[in-house]
């Protein structure tokens, strides 16, 4: 389940329809500082993935790399893998595992507040997943409850 704003289903509806001639955009999952993630088909392997399309910027390319190469090194359950990375025009895009799921926020608008040995449970795979990160020198600085769980 996806929870999608109106103005990011309209951008999602104006964009073209390939990344890199090789990615079909299916459909918005979500939107940050820097860009937005889609719901896509790799269509050269034929899988469905996750690609964040990074907002127009001058140092698309390096910033890209830069996060892809960042979260590659980064093998835990918790974390999603990167399969990909490059620069469609003056836009850098990151492909990676397309993690399926209830997020974090939905689950609490659903059930309100959660036992607390539930809550140390969650807590204890994103705790487990950021130390796994930060082992490899990444720090990820947009942990948020739309996250998947």
């Amino acid at each position: 389940m996806v929870e999608v704003s109106g103005a990011l289903q309209e951008t999602f509806e104006a964009q073209t329809a390939k990344v890199a001639e090789r990615y079909e955009l299916l459909a918005p999952l979500g939107a940050g500082g820097m860009g937005r993630v889609y719901r896509t088909r790799d269509v050269v392997l034929d899988r469905i993935v996750a690609l964040k399309l990074i907002d127009d910027q001058p140092e698309a390319g390096r910033e890209t790399m830069r996060e892809a190469r960042s979260a590659a090194r980064i093998t835990h359950p918790s974390i999603a893998r990167v399969f990909d990375w490059g620069v469609a025009g003056n836009r850098g895009y990151v492909v990676m595992e397309l993690v399926e799921g209830q997020t974090l926020a939905m689950l609490l608008r659903q059930r309100g507040a959660l036992p607390p040995d539930e809550a140390v449970r969650l807590i204890s795979r994103l705790a487990d997943g950021l130390h796994a990160a930060h082992q490899q020198g990444v720090i990820h600085c947009d942990v948020k409850p739309r996250t998947s769980l």
